[in-house]
């Protein structure tokens, strides 16, 4: 089931995000995304942050359960500019590549809809091929290669319009 977070599911949203965050680095990220840089990661997704995200009318924080938190997206909407970004997205190890992630991704087009949302964008890296694949099959398109933006290493910059 994928429906909004509530204050009361902030544990269990940040120890998915923070297992779905290792587990990503372990598997994929590692040698590519400095040890350092997953660290404040984990460091900065906290209780806290993920409160702020469920009681900020521009940010949009969804789950996806099935008896525990398997998936997270969260983002923030830019007012009334029609503009939204993804900042998010991971979903449990072993349920993966069973459609979680695009019912998530599904979930929020069809809130940003409703918001007046016509362009949703997000920030991947190039080693997430998975994940690229997932985001190119829900009609995302690569707008830019960015060369060493953050902690030295590309991404690429994917956009929806809804």
């Amino acid at each position: 089931m994928i429906r909004e977070a509530k204050i009361s599911d902030t544990e269990e949203i940040v120890s998915c995000v923070r297992n779905v965050m290792r587990e990503a680095w372990e598997r994929y990220e590692k040698g590519y995304y400095p040890r350092k840089a997953i660290d404040f990661d984990l460091k900065y997704f906290n209780k806290e942050r993920a409160e702020k995200m469920i009681n900020s009318e521009n940010t949009f924080l969804f789950i996806a359960e099935e008896d525990k938190i398997i998936g997270v997206v969260h983002g923030i909407l830019y007012g009334e500019s029609g503009f939204g970004m993804i900042h998010w997205l991971g979903v449990e190890f072993e349920y993966q590549e069973k459609g979680i992630g695009k019912q998530l991704l599904e979930k929020v087009f069809e809130y940003c809809k409703k918001k007046k949302i016509h362009k949703i964008s997000l920030y991947t890296f190039p080693v997430l091929r998975s994940a690229i694949n997932l985001y190119l099959k829900t009609g995302f398109v690569p707008e830019a290669y960015l060369k060493k933006q953050w902690w030295g290493v590309d991404f690429i910059f994917m956009s929806k319009w809804l």
